[in-house]
């Protein structure tokens, strides 16, 4: 019951469904949404015309993924994107986030494009996500030792 195995599959999981609502991958980014679950705001138009060439390069001369050129999605190479993750899991949870871009989350919240923040770190989908399966795997643990004790018997002797 809420063991390292847990928490490693479930931080796994948690990070696909984040990026899936946040980045929109599948869908070159065309139904991504900010933490608050509203969709992003068009970029400048200068911005936006660059991008929509696909031919951009990020800082350290990472070129464009060209799957999100038509898109809102903050995502320009990707690396932002992917660097969203599970980290180490234990018995006790798992970290979730991105420790090397830091600097563009909070960027990108200046802008208005909050993919994450302290108060509200993941969308409402992906919170209650993780709590439907706490709620499953601390029930499937109760109906096991449930099952367990309805199998012994029981003496209680009380004395006078």
């Amino acid at each position: 019951m809420l063991d390292k195995k847990f928490f490693n599959e479930l931080g796994k999981e948690t990070s696909m469904m984040y990026r899936t609502l946040v980045f929109d991958p599948t869908g070159g980014g065309k139904d991504a949404k900010d933490v608050h679950g509203k969709a992003y705001n068009s970029y400048s138009s200068d911005y936006g015309a660059a991008k929509k060439t696909g031919e951009l390069s990020g800082i350290d001369k990472t070129p464009q993924d060209p799957k999100f050129k038509n898109s809102n999605a903050p995502v320009l190479t990707g690396q932002l994107m992917h660097s969203f993750g599970a980290m180490a899991s234990h018995s006790t949870g798992f970290g979730f986030g991105t420790i090397t871009k830091k600097g563009v989350v909070k960027h990108l919240a200046n802008m208005g494009r909050v993919v994450s923040e302290n108060k509200k770190p993941v969308p409402d989908e992906v919170a209650k996500f993780i709590m439907k399966e706490f709620d499953k795997d601390v029930k499937g643990a109760f109906k096991k030792i449930r099952k367990a004790i309805k199998r012994k018997k029981i003496n209680i002797n009380i004395g006078k």
